[in-house]
């Protein structure tokens, strides 16, 4: 509205962030995902049942190329600090591949 009469318009600080929902690691099915993120760390450490973690909402056409959109989700341990969410490796629950979460689009790790 601003912009139509011709005014400035300041894009609030958390536009660029990734769209995340808060989930409760509830069931063993849901701790498997984190199988190899947990392999060699210390307990404390460890993504455990009744933690939460953090899934990925992408845009309908924000799939990494070559990936099957019906069998792609993002999630990853649960972090309130928003400036490490582009930094963390999202694991796909579905094939375990990780990936950073990127303004544009997703990329694989290597």
């Amino acid at each position: 509205m601003r912009e139509g009469l011709g005014l400035t318009v300041k894009e609030p600080d958390w536009l660029d962030q990734p769209c995340l929902t808060q989930l409760g690691v509830s069931a063993p099915t849901m701790l498997k995902w984190f199988e190899d993120l947990n392999r060699g760390r210390l307990y404390a450490d460890q993504v455990k049942p009744f933690n939460f973690m953090l899934v990925a909402h992408l845009a309908p056409t924000g799939h990494p190329e070559g990936t099957d959109p019906k069998r792609f989700v993002l999630v990853s341990p649960y972090s309130s600090d928003t400036a490490r969410w582009r930094q963390f490796h999202w694991i796909n629950r579905y094939d375990g591949n990780q990936y950073r979460v990127e303004p544009e689009h997703g990329q694989r790790d290597p």
